[in-house]
């Protein structure tokens, strides 16, 4: 049930988010689009540098078994100290980030202005939703995952319909609404906290940990900053290459195709926490039947994907967006790829406590997309993108299946099969399945 109800969050915000990228994708255009998943991307750049320290919240609480209070309160100086550094920088930067500089486009420097000012709202947030997991609170951790894409989709329709404002002003006021969702989601987050654990908001940390945070933080920080290089490098040179129309036409092949990854991580959600603290001989096994399981639904997610989603992006997005379809045939096998690399790469970092075997793996993949995008991009445009992406993926795939077998001495080939039990398993699913229909037909 932990994992139906997962799914059906994750699906309807993966729902909420594609229907804001469609309405966000009309009303702007290509133009405008590229404009907003600029600044998103810049929130994506500095979010896991600082979210990085939360990550200790759940590590805390269930393999250190330290106090749930004393955890979340330690956590919360990195992010003040994080946030606060970031907020007042922008605010010291607004003459020339709001203006522009060196000839740099304003509406791209302001929408880095924009996430500064926005980072103590947004990464309170995440700090919350972290703390949710240690707790192992899973509906309120839903909740909270939710609630920031419905807030958007809300404001976004203010907008659209309520202040019309003139289209040279459009994307600013688009930005504005994503801003305000993150304001109002951190009062919500707040309530959270009080309502659900009773926790006081206080710096007021422990020394031990502290420490513990710190080197956690730290040994993990290159390893989430490469995760989300490896995931959005592709953006931001199509952006910076090929300019800001061709960028809102290719991120909305991308996020379309990212609602693949919808499916690990909420089986990943569920399980995590038993990944954590089972032995490492067991933690072993779940995750490689986690892998397995994963790959099914992957792989029947992606044959209904390239048969719907096709006719959906262009019955949604528009005859402006039409380019977006190749480039999403393209991505998909990847970004399948990269929701199974995800299974292992947890494992790594939660069980093994190797966040550095992840970054080696990230920096991996982040070489290969940079090296075959540069080699690409010049002569097939967002296409070449498209496949840098994938082969990046493919690659880093590969390198993690080696690792995993190399350093649990599971063997690999293992991995790619369906086990006795497995197989009995989705045999007994179908046959409840078959006797349900047949009784309801029977029934008629």
């Amino acid at each position: 049930m932990r994992i139906f109800w997962a799914l059906f969050y994750k699906f309807f915000l993966s729902g909420v988010s594609f229907v804001t990228s469609i309405i966000t994708a009309r009303y702007l255009g290509p133009t405008g689009r590229g404009y907003l998943t600029n600044t998103q991307n810049y929130f994506s750049y500095y979010s896991p540098v600082i979210g990085t320290f939360s990550e200790y919240i759940p590590y805390g609480i269930n393999k250190q078994k330290r106090d749930p209070q004393a955890v979340f309160s330690t956590s919360l100086q990195y992010y003040a100290v994080l946030a606060g550094t970031l907020f007042a920088l922008a605010l010291l930067g607004t003459k020339w980030l709001w203006g522009g500089f060196w000839g740099i486009d304003p509406l791209a420097t302001r929408g880095a202005w924009i996430v500064g000012i926005m980072a103590p709202f947004a990464m309170f947030h995440v700090y919350v939703t972290r703390l949710m997991w240690g707790m192992n609170e899973l509906e309120w951790l839903n909740r909270l995952n939710t609630v920031q894409a419905v807030v958007f989709l809300l404001l976004m329709l203010l907008v659209v319909f309520g202040f019309r404002p003139i289209e040279a002003s459009q994307t600013i006021y688009v930005i504005g609404a994503w801003f305000g969702s993150y304001v109002l989601t951190s009062m919500f987050s707040l309530y959270v906290v009080r309502r659900k654990t009773n926790f006081r908001i206080t710096l007021r940390g422990d020394k031990t940990i502290r420490r513990e945070t710190m080197n956690f933080g730290l040994n993990l920080v290159g390893a989430n900053l490469l995760w989300i290089l490896n995931a959005r490098i592709d953006m931001t040179l199509v952006f910076w290459l090929l300019g800001p129309t061709n960028m809102g036409v290719y991120s909305t092949a991308i996020i379309t195709a990212e609602l693949l990854n919808v499916l690990s991580s909420s089986i990943l959600q569920v399980v995590l926490t038993r990944m954590s603290t089972l032995e490492e001989k067991d933690s072993t096994q779940l995750t490689a039947r986690i892998f397995r399981h994963t790959a099914v639904v992957v792989i029947l997610s992606v044959i209904g994907m390239y048969t719907i989603m096709t006719w959906v992006m262009q019955l949604a997005y528009g005859a402006k967006f039409m380019a977006a379809t190749p480039i999403f045939h393209v991505v998909i096998p990847g970004i399948a790829l990269y929701g199974l690399t995800t299974v292992l790469t947890t494992f790594f970092n939660n069980q093994l406590g190797r966040p550095r075997v992840t970054t080696m793996l990230q920096f991996v993949s982040i070489l290969t997309n940079v090296v075959v995008s540069v080699l690409l991009i010049p002569h097939l445009g967002m296409m070449g993108s498209a496949w840098a992406k994938t082969l990046a993926y493919m690659t880093m795939f590969l390198v993690t299946v080696y690792s995993f077998g190399r350093l649990t001495g599971y063997p690999v080939r293992k991995l790619f099969y369906l086990q006795p039990d497995e197989v009995a398993q989705y045999r007994s699913l179908l046959r409840k399945i078959r006797a349900k229909v047949q009784r309801k037909t029977a029934a008629e």
